[in-house]
């Protein structure tokens, strides 16, 4: 019974799909920028993988206007969504306007992506859109990705001093959030949705950047025509940039990220009795993590990860954060250099 309902409806269905093709063929080749973006969301809707030829001939395209980008948008969605590939030759013009989209077509691209993605990565705003980035760099074993991780690489000593006496437990830090910043969505009436791609550490939706913290990404859709994906901030005192940086670096000198001896935040006490004692202990500390850092760097250059020319000028950026613990601070603490509060 089932197959004779189903070779009554195969005729229905077939002439269907043929009047999909025909008005998607008709509407991708037209000069109107609004009857391309309805042919190329049926194109993706139907699966009309005979078409992408002209997707990829749209794309080639250059866009002198608003809605020729759009276009170009609207084609950048659907050669995602149909598991497209590209070279990074043809995603290149679209990592400025279209970085989400980049990322996502160059995680999956044909041929050496490391320059696109080295780009992408100066692009990255939002906190997911540099981890992403900076997990597909990793195994690529870029020297130049290596000089921007050794080159941003910081570390914050928190100083306590406290007074000589028995009860000199105490501490200093804090925590800080980055905050989103956004504008106003502004909608394209009368066009069809498109595609937008949110980067997250959740475990759903498409896997992207394998890492110590995986990226996977999500679609979702709207009329406006306007990557977000690598705008905002999206990091905190617990999770950050700076954390990551580390653990690339570990991962490139063959360290486990736990056992690496820069870490993000250090912190020592300082028994007050004057101003030269606490300046030398803060300047031991600050020479002892750059020796560590110095030898990272060695490290690197010998396995390859790191060009010696790239070594010669890199430093660690060490941020002093200095709180007065004593109960009873007659003289005041002196301003050390590099101090940041």
């Amino acid at each position: 019974m089932k197959r004779f309902l189903l070779l009554l409806l195969a005729p229905a269905l077939l002439a269907q799909a043929v009047d999909s093709y025909g008005t998607a063929a008709k509407g991708i080749r037209s000069d109107d920028p609004l009857r391309n973006a309805q042919a190329i969301e049926m194109i993706r809707r139907d699966r009309l993988v005979q078409l992408v030829p002209d997707l990829r001939r749209i794309l080639a395209e250059s866009a002198s206007t608003k809605d020729a980008a759009d276009v170009q948008m609207a084609v950048l969605d659907a050669m995602i969504d149909l598991g497209e590939t590209m070279t990074p030759a043809e995603i290149a013009p679209f990592a400025e306007l279209y970085p989400t989209f980049a990322l996502i077509l160059a995680a999956r691209g044909q041929g050496d992506t490391t320059p696109l993605l080295l780009d992408l990565l100066s692009r990255a705003q939002r906190y997911e859109a540099y981890v992403a980035t900076a997990n597909l760099l990793l195994p690529r074993h870029s020297t130049e990705f290596a000089r921007r991780v050794m080159s941003s690489m910081r570390t914050i000593v928190h100083v306590a001093v406290v007074d000589p006496c028995g009860d000199c437990s105490g501490g200093i830090g804090g925590g800080w959030s980055g905050a989103t910043v956004s504008d106003a969505t502004v909608e394209k009436p009368g066009w069809p949705a498109v595609g937008h791609y949110a980067l997250t550490s959740r475990a759903q939706g498409h896997a992207l950047a394998p890492g110590i913290e995986s990226i996977y990404y999500q679609r979702t859709e709207s009329r406006e025509y306007r990557d977000r994906g690598f705008q905002g901030a999206g990091e905190s005192s617990s999770r950050n940039r700076d954390q990551r940086n580390l653990e690339y670096a570990a991962t490139m000198c063959g360290i486990a990220p736990a056992a690496f001896p820069i870490k993000e935040q250090e912190g020592m006490t300082v028994v007050w009795s004057d101003e030269e004692s606490l300046i030398s202990a803060v300047r031991s500390l600050e020479q002892r993590k750059r020796q560590e850092y110095a030898s990272i760097v060695q490290t690197m250059v010998a396995l390859g990860a790191l060009s010696a020319d790239d070594a010669a000028g890199l430093k660690l950026n060490i941020r002093l954060n200095v709180g007065d613990l004593r109960h009873n601070p007659r003289t005041p603490l002196p301003r050390i250099e590099g101090q940041a509060n």
